[in-house]
């Protein structure tokens, strides 16, 4: 653990920068100008990562970044299994420890009462779409917490942080009962295609990023 207070103006000049020279590196750009651009593009979502978890100066307890974890769950069967995680940063707070994912686009739900809102999440892990804070949460155990933190700039403030705690029963009964699913898909070799989102009407988004997409017949009216 080690106190993180948010760096010097010149400091956070210099790993802008640097961040932003290697990222293009690895990526193979190397365009003029381009480091300028990425960094001028960076800067406003560290501004709301330091309004949310620096202001007024706050130092936090820092455990790591980039902290890969484990938990176990039961499969079908009742076996243990492992799942593992990587989490954007891990902090020691009053309580327990808190596991963030940061985010850079929209909030998952919008919805102005806190009611909505959680029935929103409930609904998104039980249909295995948002795994990542009931893990964290699952992981940090007793007092713990896991979150995502929503870093676009144009985002209501009261919309940026989406937690689930270790005490929260119903998000993690809905966590365990998603994991036993994907596990017995996942032993029953059933890595079938998504062509189509959950709607039926759109490619899925995750289609944009696909590493694997130029060998991929999704968009090939021929096949």
């Amino acid at each position: 653990k080690r106190q993180a207070p948010w760096p010097d103006e010149e400091t956070l000049e210099d790993l802008l920068h640097s961040s932003a020279a290697k990222i293009l590196t690895e990526e193979g750009l190397h365009l003029p100008g381009f480091v300028r651009v990425l960094v001028e593009q960076s800067r406003p979502y560290l501004e709301v990562a330091r309004e949310m978890d620096w202001r007024r100066g706050a130092s936090l307890s820092v455990l790591g970044s980039e902290v890969v974890g484990r938990l176990h769950v039961d499969d079908p069967e009742g076996h243990s299994r492992p799942i593992r995680f990587r989490a954007d940063r891990a902090d020691a707070a009053q309580g327990g420890v808190v596991l963030t994912d940061y985010k850079t686009g929209k909030p998952f739900t919008e919805h102005k009462r806190e009611s909505t809102r959680r029935r929103k999440t409930l609904e998104a892990v039980a249909s295995g779409q948002r795994l990542q804070a009931a893990a964290y949460a699952l992981a940090a155990g007793v007092g713990g917490r896991g979150r995502y933190l929503f870093l676009q700039p144009d985002v209501d403030a009261e919309h940026r942080v989406a937690s689930v705690t270790a005490s929260d029963a119903d998000v993690l009964d809905a966590f365990h009962t998603a994991a036993r699913t994907v596990l017995a898909v996942w032993d029953e070799g059933a890595f079938f295609p998504r062509l189509l989102d959950p709607s039926g009407r759109r490619t899925p988004r995750a289609c944009e990023w696909c590493a694997v997409r130029q060998a991929c017949l999704q968009g090939d009216s021929g096949a």
